[in-house]
This record gives structure tokens, sequence and C-alpha cells, in this order.
């Protein structure tokens, strides 16, 4: 219980879970099984030792990283939908086409081509 009382906080997380079979519910809804993995954790102290110990370490290591925070963060916001990461590539191909159409401007006025 321990370790779905930490690893469930929202119903978007009970969502994910039940979508990949984890959890089964026979409750109204996934706010609900939110709030009894939530509270069915308080007050239960488990020492440091159990086997699920270096599991908690892992993942705690993994969402503490800054990398990791920043990624979800930048996938949430910006990129739930393959619109805007469309947007992005198209954004980006043309600033490169740009750069380099600046580059070759440049370029044919330093050295023009002979003729």
């Amino acid at each position: 219980m321990n370790f779905l009382d930490k690893l469930v906080n929202t119903a978007h997380d009970v969502q994910i879970l039940q979508k990949h079979g984890i959890i089964e519910s026979m409750l109204s809804g996934e706010e609900e099984v939110a709030l009894f993995f939530n509270q069915s954790g308080v007050g239960v102290l488990i020492d440091g030792d159990h086997y699920l110990a270096d599991l908690f370490k892992r993942v705690n290591k993994h969402c503490g990283s800054r990398y990791h925070r920043y990624r979800a963060k930048l996938s949430r916001d910006y990129f739930n939908n393959p619109w805007s990461i469309i947007a992005l590539i198209a954004a980006t191909l043309l600033l490169c086409l740009t750069i380099l159409l600046s580059f070759m401007s440049v370029y044919a006025y330093i050295r023009p081509p002979s003729s």
C-alpha cells in the first residue's frame, strides 16, 4: 500500500495504471481511487530495509533529476499533441534554411562568382 501511495497522487496516475492493467477499480471514479490510496498510507512508517527500498531510491533519483523534471514539464506543457511537434520541426527547418540562405548571400558578396 505504501508503494501505491507513493505511486498514485492524482486521478491521471490512476488512469495510467488502469490503462496498463496494473489496477482495477470498482469505485465510482479515478479521483476516488487516488484519494483511497493517498489516505491509506497515512501514518504508516516503513523502515528502509524492505525489499522495495532500492526501487524507491531509484525512482526518487530518477524523478529528482533536473533533466527528467524539465523534460516531463516540456512534454506535458508544450508537446502534448502531434501538431506542436510538427510545428517545431517545421520552424527548425525554416530557421536552418534561413541561416543557410543568409550565409550563401554573404559568401556570394565576399567571393563573387568568376565569370
